[in-house]
């Protein structure tokens, strides 16, 4: 795997609407698109979304590489948060 970024839901959410401003959306088109399975499950999870609104989430998830979270991720994630504002 080349570098990337990991992207976050809401820089995925607005690559795929066209908001991020033009230089932000070159950015991450250069790279490889990194999410982890918490982006995927917020992505997907979208409450009485039709197939027309997941076709482009579905089609930018192929493309992207996906990064497991498992125990030791989620305690860390956790202590970090307490720690830290």
């Amino acid at each position: 795997m080349g570098q990337g970024f990991l992207i976050d839901t809401n820089v995925v959410i607005n690559v795929l609407d066209n908001q991020l401003p033009l230089n932000g959306r070159a950015f991450v088109a250069a790279l490889p698109p990194i999410i982890s399975e918490v982006t995927r499950m917020e992505l997907l999870g979208w409450l009485n979304a039709t197939s027309a609104q997941l076709s482009p989430i579905e089609a930018f998830m192929r493309k992207a590489v996906l990064l497991p979270i498992n125990e030791a991720v989620i305690l860390q994630t956790i202590a970090i948060r307490q720690s830290k504002k």
